[in-house]
C-alpha cells in the first residue's frame, strides 16, 4: 500500500507546477478578474433623454409620446438616405444646437423636454 501512496504522491509532484500555470489562467480569463465599468456614450445618453421620447431608443420615430404628436417623428436612421447617401452634419448640428428651428420641436426652450438645449 505504502508504494501505491508514494507513487501517487511521486505523479503528482511531477505535475504539480503545471497547477499553478493552469490554475493561474483560469482565473484570469475569469470574467470577475477583467470586469470594468461600462463605457457611457454622452451623445447617446443625451439623445436618450432628450430626443428619445419622440424619435424613439433606436431613433425610428417610434418614441413613446409619439403618438400623441400631430405630425409622426421621423426615422432618424435614414438621414442619409434621404439626403442623397451623404449625412446632413451640419443641419443636424444646427438643429441640435439652436441654430435652426424645427416647427414641430416647437420654441428652442422645447417646453417638453423641460429646460433649454444648447450647443
Amino acid at each position: 500500500m505504502m508504494g501505491l501512496l508514494a507513487s501517487a504522491v511521486e505523479a503528482t509532484m511531477k505535475i504539480a507546477p503545471l497547477a499553478i500555470p493552469v490554475l493561474t489562467t483560469a482565473l484570469s480569463l475569469s470574467p470577475i478578474a477583467y470586469a470594468q465599468k461600462a463605457v457611457t456614450d454622452p451623445g447617446k445618453q443625451e439623445f436618450e433623454v432628450n430626443c428619445g421620447v419622440c424619435h424613439g431608443m433606436d431613433a425610428k420615430g417610434n418614441g413613446a409620446l409619439g403618438a400623441n404628436l400631430k405630425m409622426v417623428p421621423p426615422d432618424l436612421t435614414l438621414l442619409a438616405k434621404n439626403n442623397g447617401g451623404v449625412f446632413p452634419a451640419d443641419r443636424i448640428s444646427s438643429v441640435i444646437d439652436g441654430r435652426a428651428q424645427v416647427a414641430t420641436h416647437g420654441t428652442r426652450e422645447m417646453p417638453i423636454l423641460g429646460q433649454p438645449i444648447r450647443g
